[in-house]
């Protein structure tokens, strides 16, 4: 018998999206499955929709995307779970596939795979060129301390590992994906499917595409909070550690700029000239901090 997998789509004001993201996981090929739509305080006709299909539908007041994810996965049955936002589709097999290579590798706490990017009018963009090559596997944590390059909607996550990893970090708006892959791959092996299992939305909505002091200010706290993860698995981590610190210092800076705050932006600049003087777009951006 096949094992149950529970889908968790958490959704606000996601009218213009859910039903195709609901089809997406109906027109699965593999079963059995749970569907479970967590609406986040949704006030547009979001619930109506949803409730037109045989789904679990748990409906809160608005927690985030992070406190919307941990209550499907609360409330879910399943050995395996898969996330699916609401802007994004899943292909027809990739539940499939994905169970086939979790049966297959019993030691890895999660798979992932790329992603075809298309936008709200149905065309298809072409893929970011790191997509085009093998995405890293295995043990990932290095890699995905460096730099999240896993979308959430692509992976099956079993669900034992969670008793480890724990769950979304709801203080998080942005950068919870990033903050709750790096404790997965910390605590077991991810494997990797090269083809696209998932369709992405470029839309201007999309959470990832704000620019916002957090983004790297929650980089910033991702790098400090599992560094001791790093010290575990590379003699190289002090480099690495203080490359991507001053990196995330550099882009608080150059946003304090865009706001017009020139001491805040003067202060992360330095820090960040201090621990990479020879990055051309630091010194640029501080030597601009000395004019006002």
């Amino acid at each position: 018998m096949n094992p149950l997998v529970s889908i968790i789509i958490p959704v606000y004001n996601g009218e213009e999206y859910i039903e195709e993201a609901l089809k997406s996981v109906l027109n699965q090929t593999y079963s059995p499955i749970e569907i479970i739509v967590v609406d986040d305080g949704s006030t547009d006709g979001t619930a109506e929709i949803v409730k037109q299909y045989s789904v679990i539908l748990i409906q809160q007041k608005n927690k985030g995307i992070s406190g919307a994810r941990n209550s499907g996965i609360n409330a879910a049955k399943g050995e395996f779970i898969a996330l699916l936002d609401h802007d994004d589709l899943f292909t027809p097999y990739k539940i499939e596939l994905q169970v086939r290579f979790m049966n297959d590798h019993p030691k890895y706490c999660m798979v992932y795979s790329i992603e075809e990017k298309f936008s709200s009018e149905g065309t298809v963009r072409k893929k970011l060129k790191h997509r085009r090559k093998k995405m890293p596997e295995n043990d990932i944590l290095t890699a995905i301390y460096r730099k999240n390059f896993i979308y959430p909607s692509s992976v099956l996550i079993r669900r034992s590992i969670l008793e480890r990893t724990g769950l979304f970090d709801e203080t998080f708006t942005v950068c919870e994906d990033h903050d709750f892959f790096t404790r997965v791959a910390y605590h077991g092996m991810v494997g990797f499917i090269n083809q696209p299992l998932i369709k992405y939305r470029c839309h201007n909505a999309n959470i990832s595409s704000r620019l916002s002091f957090l983004t790297p200010s929650n980089k910033f706290i991702i790098f400090k909070r599992y560094l001791f993860m790093l010290k575990e698995k590379t003699l190289l981590w002090p480099f690495i550690y203080i490359y991507q610190t001053a990196k995330t210092q550099r882009d608080m800076g150059i946003i304090c700029i865009d706001h017009k705050q020139y001491v805040a932006a003067k202060k992360y600049l330095l820090l960040s000239f201090l621990k990479c003087p020879w990055r051309i777009k630091t010194i640029r951006n501080l030597f601009k901090t000395f004019f006002f």
